[in-house]
C-alpha cells in the first residue's frame, strides 16, 4: 500500500492541480501528419531489408495501418488516456500481424508519443496511474507470452545460429542475454515515455502555481494600494475637519464682535469684518488644496493645486489668528533641546494640527478666554538609546459650555494622529479645573504603539 501511495504521489495523483482541458490545435494535426510521413519514408527506405518480416503483400494496407496509428495523435491532449490505450493496442496488433510496419522505428515513436501525452495531459491522475500501470503490465505479459509460447525464442535461436561463429563468451548465456535485453529495451520504451510525460505534467503544474501566486500578489498589491488610498483620504478628512473647525470658529467670533461693535465703534467692526474676510479666504484656499488632494487620493492622480502642509514655523501666525478672534493664547518660552525646524515634517504637521484642534475646542466648547501652550523637545540620548520626543500641551481654566459637546471627531482625530506616530496622549479635564491636551510624539517611531490617557 505504501508503494502504491508513493507512486501516486510521484505521478501527481495526490496533488490538487488539474490541468485545464484543451481543444484540438493546428500543431496536433502537424504532429500527426509529420509522423505519418516519416513512418512512410521509413517503410520505403527499409523495404529491401525487411522482406523476411512481410506477412502480406499489400502496400495500401500498410499505409492504412500507418495512417490509423498516426491519426490518433490528433486527440492526444483532448482524450490523452484513451489515445494512449488505443496506440498501445494498435502497436501490439501491428507488431503481431504486420511486423514490417510494427518494427519500424518511426512507427514506434507514435506509440511512445501517445504514452508520453497521456502522462503529461491526463486530468484525472488516478485514472492515469491505472492506465500507465496497465500498459506496463501489458508489455510485461506480452514479452513473457512471446518468449514462452510465441515465436520470440525461435527468432532468437535463428539469430544466434546465424552468428554462432562470432559469439564470444559473456556474463550470461546468449539466450538469457537476448531475453533480458529485449525486456530492458521495452521497459525503457514505455517507462521512459511515462517518466518524460510525468515531468512535463509537473512543469505545467509548477508554472500554474507560479501564475496563481503572481495573480494573488497582484491582487494583494492592488488591495494594499486601495487601503493606502483609503488611509490617505481619512487623513485628509481629518485635515479638512481641523481647517473648517478652526476658521469657521474664528469667523463666527469675529462676526459676533463686528455685530456688537457696529453701532458703537464702526472702525473696530470693520477690522473684525476684515478678519472674517481673511479667515474665509484662508479657509477656502486650504479647503481647495485639501479637496484637490482628496481627488488625487481617489483617482491616483494629483492636480498640483495642493498647498504645502503647515509646519511649526507657522505656529506664531496660527496663534496670532486665535488672539485676533478673542482667545488669548500664551506661548510658554521653553528651551528646546531639538530645534523645531529639525523635527521630522510629518511630526511637525501632526503637532501643528493637534494644537490647532485643541485651541479651537477651547474657543468653541469652553468658557475660557485664555489658554497656555507649551512645546517641549528632548534630544535623542545615545547612552540610553532613547530616540527623543516632542511634546505639546494646551491648558485652559474654563468650564464646558452647556450644549456644546460637539461630535467628538476632533479628539478622535487627535488620538489617531498620536497613534499613527506611536506616541502618547492625555486628553481630559484637570483635577484643579479646566482642560488639558498633552501629547508626546517620538522623533523615532515607537515600536510599542501609542498610549492614551
Amino acid at each position: 500500500m505504501a508503494a502504491i501511495t508513493s507512486i501516486a504521489q510521484w505521478f501527481g495523483a495526490e496533488d490538487g492541480y488539474v490541468r485545464p482541458p484543451t481543444r484540438v490545435q493546428r500543431r496536433d494535426l502537424v504532429v500527426a501528419a509529420t509522423l505519418f510521413v516519416l513512418t512512410a519514408v521509413n517503410r520505403e527506405l527499409g523495404r529491401p531489408f525487411l522482406a523476411d518480416l512481410e506477412t502480406f503483400d499489400s502496400v495500401p494496407l500498410e499505409y492504412l495501418i500507418m495512417a490509423s496509428g498516426a491519426v490518433a495523435l490528433i486527440w492526444r491532449r483532448v482524450w490523452p488516456t484513451a489515445v494512449a490505450g488505443y496506440a498501445f493496442v494498435h502497436f501490439f496488433l501491428a507488431s503481431t500481424f504486420a511486423p514490417q510496419v510494427g518494427y519500424l522505428f518511426v512507427y514506434q515513436i507514435i506509440c511512445f508519443f501517445a504514452i508520453f501525452s497521456a502522462a503529461a495531459w491526463a486530468r484525472d491522475r488516478h485514472v492515469a496511474v491505472i492506465v500507465m500501470g496497465g500498459l506496463m503490465l501489458a508489455m510485461a505479459v506480452w514479452l513473457a507470452w512471446d518468449a514462452a509460447v510465441g515465436s520470440g525464442l525461435d527468432q532468437i535461436r535463428e539469430a544466434l545460429a546465424d552468428e554462432t561463429e562470432v559469439i564470444r563468451p559473456s556474463l550470461l548465456p546468449p539466450m538469457v542475454s537476448a531475453i533480458l535485453q529485449t525486456a530492458l529495451v521495452n521497459l525503457l520504451y514505455v517507462g521512459g515515455a511515462i517518466w518524460l510525460g510525468r515531468n512535463a505534467w509537473w512543469q505545467a503544474r509548477n508554472l500554474a502555481v507560479l501564475e496563481s501566486q503572481s495573480q494573488t500578489i497582484a491582487a494583494q498589491s492592488a488591495e494594499l494600494q486601495q487601503q493606502a488610498v483609503a488611509a490617505e483620504r481619512l487623513r485628509i478628512a481629518r485635515e479638512l475637519h481641523d481647517v473648517v473647525a478652526h476658521h469657521v470658529s474664528m469667523m463666527g467670533v469675529q462676526a459676533g464682535a463686528a455685530r456688537t461693535l457696529l453701532d458703537r465703534n464702526p472702525q473696530a467692526a470693520a477690522e473684525a469684518l476684515h478678519n472674517v474676510e481673511d479667515s474665509s479666504r484662508v479657509a477656502i484656499s486650504e479647503m481647495r488644496g485639501l479637496l484637490g488632494a482628496l481627488r488625487g487620493a481617489t483617482d491616483g492622480s494629483d492636480d498640483g493645486s495642493r498647498a504645502p502642509e503647515p509646519t511649526l514655523a507657522e505656529l506664531p501666525e496660527m496663534l496670532a489668528g486665535f488672539r485676533a478672534s478673542g482667545l488669548d493664547v500664551e506661548l510658554t518660552d521653553t528651551p528646546q533641546e531639538v530645534a523645531l525646524d529639525q523635527v521630522p515634517l510629518p511630526i511637525q504637521l501632526s503637532i501643528y494640527r493637534i494644537i490647532q484642534e485643541a485651541l479651537t475646542n477651547v474657543q468653541r466648547h469652553s468658557t475660557a478666554r485664555a489658554a497656555r501652550l507649551t512645546v517641549r523637545t528632548q534630544a535623542p540620548n545615545d547612552a540610553s538609546s532613547s530616540g527623543g520626543w516632542i511634546e505639546a500641551e494646551v491648558l485652559d481654566d474654563g468650564r464646558a459650555l452647556p450644549g456644546s459637546s460637539g461630535s467628538g471627531l476632533g479628539q478622535l482625530g487627535m488620538r489617531e494622529r498620536v497613534q499613527s506616530h506611536g506616541g502618547s496622549a492625555e486628553i481630559g479635564p484637570r483635577v484643579t479645573g479646566g482642560y488639558r491636551v498633552r501629547v508626546r510624539l517620538p522623533l523615532i517611531r515607537n515600536p510599542h504603539g501609542a498610549t492614551h490617557g
